[in-house]
């Protein structure tokens, strides 16, 4: 439960204690695969978009200030050096390391990938998600003739455009899905570019079949199987 006290001498900001280690010690580990990077990333840019949504800077995104729970969920502490401005600014100054008006950055996220010397790895991430958007771009399923992906995506400091909003799409999503999750096998008619079976791998399903189409006979069934329920 967070609470705030504020005196004519100082100001008090506290929370739950949180059981994790900080990104510059994950990175420590043995164990840091490609997967528990593109998770971490993945959690940062929806936490930081949640913040600025808000209005709210950080200001001060450094590794030892993010912590990494024990099931890879992310956190951000230490937030004395945070300002109050509004949503576009505060994304310009947290995620692109930019100077607002007398406001001055913390590291871009890019940036932050450098300090934990992920920067190589980073690059490469984007660069097959920019290739993957490119393809949903092309798509007719959901934008006929416009040329754009379905879903709009921030990942690190790039934004991948399309039509909707994913963070907000998979907090609904994942609000829902949280306790059934995990281990679970996900059949996902309809995939489009992916990454609802992607989120659904990273946040603890078993395995995920993702289908393009839904062929007539199986569309037959899970309609069936609906009404019935």
């Amino acid at each position: 439960m967070v609470d705030y006290q504020e005196s004519e001498s100082y100001a008090l900001l506290s929370y739950n204690r949180i059981d994790g280690i900080t990104l510059s010690e994950r990175v420590q580990l043995p164990n840091l695969s490609r997967r528990a990077l593109f998770h971490t990333i993945t959690e940062l840019s929806g936490l930081l978009q949640s913040i600025h949504d808000r209005g709210v800077a950080h200001r001060d995104l450094r590794p030892d200030n993010i912590l990494i729970g024990q099931k890879g969920e992310v956190y951000l502490i230490d937030f004395d050096q945070a300002v109050v401005t509004d949503a576009r600014s505060a994304s310009k100054i947290d995620v692109f390391g930019e100077t607002i008006g007398a406001v001055r950055p913390c590291v871009s996220v890019r940036r932050l990938m450098a300090l934990i010397d992920q920067e190589r790895e980073y690059d490469s991430i984007v660069s097959e998600l920019a290739a993957i958007w490119r393809l949903g771009a092309q798509s007719d399923a959901s934008s006929p003739g416009r040329n754009i992906a379905y879903y709009r995506w921030l990942f690190g400091d790039i934004v991948f455009p399309g039509e909707r909003d994913w963070h907000g799409r998979w907090s609904l999503m994942y609000g829902a899905l949280r306790d059934i999750l995990p281990g679970s096998r996900v059949l996902d008619l309809g995939c489009n570019q992916g990454l609802i079976s992607v989120h659904c791998m990273l946040y603890g399903a078993e395995s995920v079949t993702g289908s393009t189409g839904t062929p007539p006979s199986l569309r037959r069934l899970v309609i069936s199987r609906t009404q019935r329920a």
